[in-house]
């Protein structure tokens, strides 16, 4: 079970995709969210879900406030960072589309290719002769 979880997370969160990027960015999204709302989370889940009195504590304007401003400046670096990343990967992408369909057509772009034909100097002019 937590090999099938190990691997299952690696296929999420995988980079190397636009899909990985953009289920990062949501679960760091939400995560965030988490952060600026944890404390209402916790008295609404003491209330709603196990019915009794939220008796302990709650946090002060000044935590509360950093709490905010530390959810605010994770989500911006998340932002900015998968954003870059989101950027090169379709760049990288789309250099890649370029480069086959230009590619294609090309006396290269043959199956029977073999690489002593593609290295071979037969073309080379021998100038020491």
């Amino acid at each position: 079970m937590i090999k099938f979880s190990l691997k299952l997370g690696r296929r999420l969160f995988d980079k190397e995709r636009v899909h990985g990027v953009i289920i990062s960015f949501s679960f760091g999204s939400v995560c965030c969210l988490y952060m600026w709302h944890a404390q209402d989370v916790v008295v609404w889940f003491d209330t709603v879900v196990l019915g009794r009195d939220y008796n302990a504590q709650l946090l002060t304007e000044g935590e509360l406030r950093s709490r905010r401003a530390l959810a605010v400046g994770l989500f911006v670096s998340l932002v900015l960072s998968h954003g870059v990343y989101m950027f090169f990967l379709i760049r990288e992408k789309l250099r890649r589309r370029r480069a086959k369909k230009s590619a294609q057509g090309q006396w290269y772009d043959t199956d029977s290719l073999t690489k002593e034909d593609l290295y071979a100097d037969k073309d080379v002019d021998d100038e020491s002769k």
